[in-house]
């Protein structure tokens, strides 16, 4: 199964929790990752609360990790400002992060929890190809060395593609093993 993913934009625009309803319920997305670092939590609590308990299923929030079983959203991406989970994000919930390198990749893949299971449901590999939103932000890794991590089950099911991110560019990472794939600009470009 190829996953796809959305990202938020950083700003609130009118509309926008209709729009992320239409991605989920009549475009070909799976999940949304709601991304506003620069937000407080009541700005993005209501946010939340405009969008219906089936949409904040297919949530997953990159800060303000209380809101997680508040609004039954789907779970937490870990980054550099909360990289750890709190004691009230349970086994219910499902948990993502984002890695920049192959070592971070294979060191955040071999996480597990206390059971010997993954830690992560998945993992962002970013950026996979030149950013979209992000002028300036451009490919981290060469062709040869995707393919080889694929061939070496580095990138893998668990493992999905972020930066520069477009539907032409499905096979393409199909070919590499990804997962699946997260897009931001190419999804938000015409809001």
């Amino acid at each position: 199964m190829f996953r796809v993913i959305g990202i938020t934009r950083p700003d609130f625009y009118a509309g926008e929790a209709r729009q992320i309803t239409e991605l989920l319920e009549t475009c070909r997305v799976d999940i949304i990752h709601l991304r506003k670092p620069q937000a407080k939590p009541e700005q993005v609590a209501a946010l939340l609360q405009e969008l219906s308990p089936e949409v904040r299923k297919h949530l997953m929030i990159h800060d303000f990790f209380a809101l997680v079983p508040d609004f039954g959203l789907r779970g937490i991406h870990l980054n550099g400002r909360h990289p750890d989970i709190p004691s009230y994000i349970t086994s219910a919930y499902r948990v993502s992060c984002g890695c920049h390198t192959i070592s971070e990749l294979v060191a955040q893949k071999a996480r597990v929890d206390f059971e010997g299971n993954p830690l992560m449901d998945y993992l962002f590999l970013s950026p996979v190809f030149d950013s979209i939103s992000k002028p300036g932000y451009y490919a981290a890794f060469a062709p040869e060395v995707m393919c080889k991590a694929g061939q070496m089950g580095i990138i893998d099911q668990r493992v999905i593609a972020l930066g520069g991110v477009t539907p032409h560019r499905f096979d393409q990472l199909a070919q590499w093993h990804f997962g699946g794939a997260a897009m931001l600009g190419h999804i938000w470009k015409s809001v």
